[in-house]
């Protein structure tokens, strides 16, 4: 993911953006990374893929800085998981 320096200014989005430290924009990253590799490691991880899952949607809804970067795993995976045979009717 490439964050955004902090200081430049999206003239594209009229919301005001709220900032975050560094160290929990890069605790949010790398949870972030882990969702393609716990894809594959079956039912036993699935609480921390949707609470991985649930903490991307929170930084998107609650408009946080470099939101976008968090949905480039997650939308993909959503899918997938939407189009399983064991997929619920929430997912």
């Amino acid at each position: 993911l490439k964050r955004q320096r902090k200081g430049t200014n999206n003239s594209n989005n009229s919301t005001r953006r709220i900032e975050v430290i560094d160290e929990v924009f890069e605790v949010a990253e790398m949870l972030h990374d882990l969702l393609f590799p716990l894809q594959n490691c079956g039912k036993e991880v699935m609480a921390t893929q949707s609470a991985i899952f649930a903490m991307c949607e929170n930084w998107w809804h609650g408009n946080f800085d470099d939101k976008e970067l968090f949905v480039t795993q997650l939308i993909p995976l959503l899918l997938v998981k939407s189009l399983e045979d064991t997929a619920q009717k929430n997912d």
